[in-house]
């Protein structure tokens, strides 16, 4: 449901959460679902339809959602925890969010009930510990098996070290960050055994002199 006016969006998810409400035997039928709940006005109704969505769609494997309230967020999580089919999850915070949708721990703990979990994707400041970016070491011993793709955006060494607790088999990691990527790299070394494809993208900020002696400014590259 991705509406490029918010009026129209809101009309679909209404008549989405509508359909599937009313007909149980298409909700089995879903497989895939892409949320975008990115609005200015009339946010917290377009929340609450996404939430009904997602209540209708049990079996789902692969899950998109971008952009949510705080105040929802408990509920979400509760849902989501019971999706046990999930295969791939991405979650991507709107511009200017400052609240996580949630701690390491939680996700850790929705994690155990998604068996089938093979790709994790999180761009934004979308999962945190307690204290920002300097996660909190972990009593429990490390998972022996979970999802082999993690795709992260902006995330910093402290945030991709307690991934190495969530995922120590890890077999693809895909990076995306601004600055001098040498830091998380040497993080990721924790993966070694493992890993098998590492992909990242780095952009840089540079000024217009230092292309072709242009004027000057910022240039992201």
């Amino acid at each position: 449901m991705d509406e490029p006016r918010q009026d129209e969006r809101s009309a679909r998810n209404a008549l989405l959460t509508r359909t599937l409400e009313e007909s149980p035997r298409l909700q089995a039928q879903v497989r895939s679902l892409h949320l975008n709940t990115w609005t200015i006005n009339d946010r917290e109704r377009l929340e609450w339809l996404s939430l009904r969505i997602l209540r209708c769609c049990p079996l789902v494997q692969r899950l998109c959602i971008r952009g949510w309230i705080p105040s929802l967020l408990d509920e979400f999580h509760t849902t989501i925890a019971t999706f046990t089919g999930l295969r791939y999850l991405y979650i991507r915070s709107f511009i200017g969010c400052m609240d996580p949708f949630c701690s390491f721990e939680r996700l850790e703990a929705m994690m155990k009930g998604w068996p089938n979990l093979e790709h994790l994707e999180i761009r934004g400041r979308v999962v945190t510990g307690d204290g920002g970016d300097s996660i909190r070491g972990t009593q429990h011993p490390p998972m022996n098996k979970h999802f082999t793709r993690l795709t992260v955006f902006r995330l910093s060494c402290f945030g991709l070290g307690h991934f190495t607790h969530l995922t120590p088999n890890l077999v693809e990691l895909s990076l995306g960050m601004v600055g001098d990527p040498l830091p998380v790299l040497l993080h990721a070394q924790k993966w070694k055994h493992t890993l098998r494809r590492l992909k990242v993208k780095v952009i840089s900020r540079i000024t217009y002199t230092q292309v072709a002696g242009g004027n000057d400014g910022p240039l992201w590259v």
